[in-house]
């Protein structure tokens, strides 16, 4: 949960490229299980009456509220760069039901392929997995030396 969370805090200010829904939807999740997380601990805290502390909890949610909004702008801005659509579609919010509109595009499956906002990240998960590491490259040359006759070996 650490990596999906920290990925789009990573990548901070960045509103280029795209974010697969995967990305999109756990760092939301791992967000909202902070955010839950610091809230059922500021209402145990106010429940037994340590109200100093139970306000310290509700400046750490406060805090963490305000230094995740860029980032959560700039996953959400990339998620909608994979469904092919401009940053500018964030504000169909503003009309009626289109938070509904924006739920569906949030859901739906990027663009397969490139589109006018960069390449594919699955595709180049893929690609990532597909290609050997340099341990299998060398572990496959040694396998395929020792099969080799000795009499090929001094060629």
């Amino acid at each position: 949960m650490v990596e999906w969370f920290s990925g789009p805090l990573r990548k901070y200010a960045d509103f280029r490229g795209r974010a697969t829904r995967k990305e999109y939807w756990l760092y939301q999740l791992s967000l909202a299980l902070i955010s839950l997380a610091i809230m059922a601990v500021a209402l145990i805290l106010y429940v037994l009456d340590a109200v100093a502390l139970g306000t310290a909890a509700i400046f750490l949610y406060v805090a963490l509220a305000l230094g995740t909004i860029v980032p959560s702008l700039s996953v959400w801005v990339r998620r909608l760069h994979d469904t092919n659509r401009g940053a500018w579609w964030l504000l169909i919010q503003l009309v009626p039901f289109g938070s509904i509109v924006m739920f569906v595009f949030l859901v739906l499956a990027g663009t397969k392929g490139d589109n006018d906002y960069g390449p594919d990240p699955l595709m180049a998960l893929l690609v990532l997995q597909a290609s050997p590491s340099p341990t299998q490259v060398i572990r496959r040359r040694l396998q395929h030396l020792r099969n080799k006759p000795r009499d090929q070996l001094s060629r």
